[in-house]
């Protein structure tokens, strides 16, 4: 007699699912999760205010089974050894994001895949390290403040202390419009935004940015030269 199978391969539209490993039950244990990343926003240059805050790691990571009743995600505090449980998702999911981190630390994440009959070997590990909620936006401002349309100036935006890695990507809106964001880069304090005047209205002027959780804004005030023609 032939020695009963321990595992299988298969693909679903192109999917490749392999791994599954026979319970003594005769069930299968799911294949384990590949491709596991883990992102600290602030940490990493990202807009603050529209993917998460410095303590927050967003973790993404792709399934390799079609049988899994949930995924569990264990981190590790440092190099420590120890990983701990900080979530057990549900069925088909690919992301979650661990809001209980402390800033200032590295982590590293692995995910295991679970079902009734049994777990997956875990992930590869994936490591960030969070930034420091010390940073906050301290100004914007033009310099200088009241011009003629059509002449220079310049807004200069300010952070608290030196950008970490991969720079701070300060949200800002002008009279409104989103603009997108300027990047204060790693290790800077500023960063500068020029606007064209000569296409602004007389009045007042307002750039605003939007940097952990704090919002700053600055005034310019425009006049029209009376001598040009309207």
């Amino acid at each position: 007699m032939s020695e009963p199978a321990v595992g299988m391969f298969f693909a679903i539209d192109g999917v490749d699912y392999r791994g599954f490993v026979l319970s003594p039950t005769g069930g299968a244990a799911p294949a384990a999760p590949a491709n596991l990343q883990a992102v600290n926003p602030i940490a990493n240059g990202i807009r603050a205010n529209t993917s998460g805050s410095t303590n927050t790691v967003n973790l993404t990571w792709q399934p390799k089974s079609i049988n899994e009743t949930g995924f569990l995600v264990q981190r590790e505090v440092g190099a420590s050894g120890v990983w701990e449980n900080v979530e057990m998702t549900g069925a088909s999911v690919e992301a979650y994001s661990d809001n209980t981190v402390q800033p200032n630390t590295t982590y590293s994440y692995r995910v295991t895949a679970t079902n009734t009959y049994g777990s997956s070997g875990p992930s590869n590990q994936a490591t960030a390290t969070t930034g420091s909620t010390s940073i906050s936006l301290v100004s914007v401002a033009f310099a200088p403040l009241s011009v003629t349309a059509g002449t220079a100036t310049t807004a200069t935006i300010t952070l608290s202390s030196p950008a970490p890695n991969g720079g701070a990507n300060v949200d800002v809106t002008f009279d409104g419009v989103v603009l997108g964001y300027l990047q204060v880069a790693a290790g800077a304090t500023t960063a500068t935004y020029v606007p064209t005047t000569s296409t602004l209205l007389a009045g007042t002027h307002v750039l605003s940015g939007y940097y952990n959780g704090v919002t700053k804004s600055g005034s310019l005030s425009v006049t029209i030269d009376p001598t040009l023609p309207t």
